[in-house]
């Protein structure tokens, strides 16, 4: 096995064991959409500075690593949310290697027209808004591996003509590997959908 194939191996691999937990769950079209996207992965593997808009940055870092998915993280930091610089006036979406935290979100308002919450809640209540966004082919590896293994991420959708007059503000934490051998890694996908004539404020923050 050279290299190349070797670092895809270490991807690959991994989506198995989640296909077979996530078999019972969702809609068929995202099953399949998953599958296509791994797919697609294993066919053109990792960017090299061969590419143009690669040739300054070298992933050979990240393709060679093995990576584990991050499990479900215990002890928070208490001033996690004064850490994210959270708007008091915001809703707030908070997600911890890439899992929902309702207990640190806050709940929005019921706003008309606007459906905002995490994606794997929105897979099940409103899975036809999602469907073009979520099997929409892959432009690269890391889109791909993005498309095959997110498990949950932050959705906004609004409808047309609605202005928000409140922020929203998503908030991905990573806790890193815990002092394990192994870095960790979770998929994360936001889904932010506007509407015609609509207007809305989104921030994203990313910290660790």
């Amino acid at each position: 096995m050279n290299d190349a194939v070797g670092e895809r191996e270490s991807f690959l691999s991994p989506f198995s064991t989640l296909e077979r937990e996530l078999q019972q769950n969702g809609p068929d079209w995202l099953r399949r959409s998953r599958r296509a996207a791994i797919e697609r992965f294993g066919e053109i593997g990792f960017p090299s500075t061969r590419y143009e808009e690669w040739r300054a940055t070298s992933v050979a870092p990240i393709a060679r690593s093995r990576f584990r998915p991050a499990p479900s993280a215990t002890g928070l930091p208490a001033d996690l949310r004064d850490r994210a610089g959270i708007d008091p006036q915001a809703a707030t979406l908070l997600f911890v290697d890439g899992r929902f935290q309702p207990s640190l979100s806050t709940p929005p308002s019921e706003m008309a027209g606007v459906w905002q919450g995490n994606l794997s809640r929105a897979v099940d209540e409103v899975p036809d808004r999602l469907r073009d966004a979520l099997t929409a082919g892959p432009s690269s590896a890391f889109d791909a591996l993005n498309s095959a293994f997110w498990e949950d991420g932050a959705v906004v959708l609004v409808d047309d003509g609605v202005d928000l007059d409140r922020p929203i503000q998503i908030v991905y934490f990573s806790t890193g590997s815990s002092g394990e051998a192994d870095p960790t890694v979770s998929h994360p996908r936001t889904l932010i959908a506007t509407g015609a004539s609509s207007r809305a404020t989104v921030v994203e923050t990313y910290l660790g």
